[in-house]
């Protein structure tokens, strides 16, 4: 499993595809917080380099600009690829919530995407429901986008 997570970066300068490359980057970013960080924010999109989050409330975006920097550092470092070059934050405490509530769901990841069910089992191992759930769609997307050349 841990094999199938380090490939997805290196595919981040391969994929042609924004939203590939949205699932990685979004798969990504609990793995370079800490908790705290992670619990007030939300991955919103990647645009021209630049990583949208949404954040709870204006003290944790004055607390996320402070860290900005070293944000962007690590996830970069663990993308493999300087695809995120700052990150624009904005207060938006119901994304936060939508993107909590499904970290909060005890039940199985649920994706959009066609996932192989060996690919579902194998995914059980990532105890973190939101980074389980953002890497069966970055694999989905990868899969897709293999299946279609």
């Amino acid at each position: 499993m841990h094999a199938i997570f380090r490939s997805l970066p290196g595919l981040i300068d391969e994929l042609p595809d924004d939203a590939a490359r949205d699932a990685i980057v979004a798969a990504m970013w609990p793995t370079v917080l800490g908790q705290q960080l992670r619990e007030r924010s939300a991955v919103v999109g990647l645009k021209d380099n630049v990583l949208g989050v949404a954040v709870s409330s204006a003290e944790w975006r004055r607390e996320f600009e402070t860290h900005a920097a070293e944000i962007v550092y690590k996830l970069n470092r663990a993308l493999g690829s300087s695809i995120v070059r700052r990150i624009e934050l904005k207060v938006d405490r119901k994304s936060v919530e939508d993107a909590q509530s499904e970290t909060d769901q005890t039940d199985a990841p649920k994706t959009k995407l066609a996932v192989p069910a060996s690919l579902k089992e194998a995914s059980a191992k990532i105890g973190d429901i939101e980074l389980r759930t953002n890497f069966l769609e970055a694999a989905a997307v990868c899969i897709q986008l293999r299946d279609a050349k």
